[in-house]
């Protein structure tokens, strides 16, 4: 499991574990499995799919993934959808 936290400057947004986290970033969009490669990428005008079931359009952020599957993403704005 993934251990995914997303914050912005007005607190935590997301605070739990799940099975994939995808991101587009400004590399393009990435796919984070557990155990994925430790990565830093900006993301600034993009989202982030949790298990694909919850979608956060996000600008100006950043996300760090760690060997230890802990999944890191900071934000300035956000906003939640379903998938």
């Amino acid at each position: 499991m993934i251990t995914l936290k997303i914050a912005s400057p007005s607190g935590k947004i997301y605070n739990g574990t799940c099975g994939r986290v995808q991101v587009k970033t400004t590399d393009g969009v990435i796919t984070i499995l557990p155990k994925h490669v430790p990565l830093v990428s900006v993301i600034l005008n993009g989202y982030v799919i949790i298990d694909n079931e919850t979608k956060y359009e996000i600008s100006n952020g950043m996300v760090t993934v760690n060997e230890n599957s802990q999944v890191d993403i900071l934000v300035m704005d956000i906003e939640v959808n379903k998938v």
